[in-house]
């Protein structure tokens, strides 16, 4: 049990200056007509990703472009 705990202890901490910006792309609701729109992904559209901006655009993980947006 012990060496378990430490061996999620070990993975935390380090230095938030470290960390890797995640690469977005960015999409536009309807011209940007669309405010606080829900963006949901994949085939049965499952998972909710984003919600649109005052403008109508979202930054999505680029994980996610090549699949079905809803």
């Amino acid at each position: 049990m012990a060496s378990a705990i430490a061996l999620v202890l070990s993975g935390c901490g380090g230095s938030d200056d470290t960390q890797v910006a995640e690469q977005t792309f960015q999409v536009k609701a309807i011209d940007g007509y669309l405010t606080n729109a829900e963006i949901w992904v994949g085939d049965t559209c499952s998972t909710k990703v984003a919600v649109t901006s005052a403008d109508g655009t979202a930054e999505l993980p680029v994980k996610y472009q090549d699949q079905k947006l809803c």
